[in-house]
């Protein structure tokens, strides 16, 4: 059986995906390349609308919900993994089965394992998932569910990741396009804080693009982020981009997913707790300093191969 926490984080997913993709405004028919120029979102693609046929071909509800409305998600991320020079074991930290059997069929992956049945949050797990094991490990729609300390899990995934190894880890964009048009009418920006009158496993804290990277490097990892855009287009989050070209804002870091891509080049030697994500002095805080070893791992651009994923400047503005 899963431990709490995770089968906390499962069910209420699972329930947030089956209620969200009963009322989603999605586009039908559209059939584009993996990569198409100037779409919207990747849930338009061809790759998404596979991941449906897909899941349509092997799960039953509430899995196929939430197959639906992740879709593109998923068919961006295998399409990430595709252009990454990885090709042997990858974990699915806090993965399902079912995301982990996708990934094997759809990804040149040689496998794909899950992790420890534990608390991936506030336990040490690298041992038992195998220190060094890995090629590549998948961390996404994770890390907002954590409520203490994430720091913890990016040491762990670390370890498990063999020399030069990748980290490819998306959260929700707390910045994003919809988000950033609800503060400007007075709603909260979050996409999935909502409190369901019981304890469950809802979003504990989504990010900003930077602070995450700032996270993600500290624990020994070279570092590129932006964010893309993965879920259905609603109408409202049309009016959200709208509303923000109006105000000149750049798009590229207000897509409706953050993306983190980390290259291992030094071993983690502990969680290390950096402002923003955690608080600190008002002196800290105020200077807003970043560590020396902490900025020279932190890269503009784009990695190898994913340039189609981080667009320069120049073309960052849609209207």
């Amino acid at each position: 059986m899963p431990s709490r926490p995770v089968a906390l984080f499962r069910r209420s997913a699972r329930r947030a995906a089956a209620a969200f993709a009963r009322v989603a405004d999605r586009p039908r028919g559209r059939s584009q390349d993996n990569v198409p120029a100037g779409y919207d979102t990747f849930y338009e693609t061809a790759a998404a609308q596979s991941v449906i046929d897909y899941a349509a071909q092997r799960f039953a509800e509430p899995e196929l919900s939430y197959f639906r409305t992740h879709a593109g998600r998923f068919a961006f991320l295998c399409e990430v993994i595709h252009r990454l020079p990885v090709h042997g074991r990858a974990l699915d930290a806090g993965g399902l089965p079912e995301t982990r059997e996708l990934f094997e069929a759809r990804t040149d992956l040689t496998s794909v394992e899950l992790s420890p049945d534990v608390d991936l949050e506030m336990e040490s797990w690298a041992d038992a998932a195998g220190v060094g094991r890995y090629e590549l490990v998948i961390f996404s729609e994770v890390i907002e569910h954590f409520n203490a300390d994430p720091a913890r899990a990016l040491h762990e995934i670390n370890r498990c990741l063999s020399p030069g190894g990748y980290l490819v880890l998306t959260t929700v964009n707390i910045g994003s396009e919809l988000g950033l048009y609800n503060l400007g009418r007075g709603h909260a920006p979050y996409a999935m804080s909502n409190l369901y009158g019981e304890r469950t496993d809802r979003h504990q804290r989504e990010y900003a693009p930077t602070e995450l990277q700032l996270l993600v490097a500290a624990h020994g990892f070279e570092t590129w982020t932006t964010t893309v855009n993965v879920y259905s287009d609603a109408a409202v989050k049309r009016e959200a981009r709208a509303w923000c070209a109006s105000r000149g804002l750049d798009a590229r870091m207000h897509g409706d997913t953050n993306l983190v891509i980390a290259r291992k080049v030094d071993e983690s030697s502990g969680p290390r707790w950096l402002h923003p994500v955690y608080h600190s002095s008002v002196a800290v805080n105020r200077a807003n300093t970043v560590p020396p070893d902490v900025a020279e791992r932190l890269r503009d651009g784009a990695p190898p191969g994913l340039q189609a994923f981080f667009p320069p400047a120049s073309s960052a503005a849609q209207t």
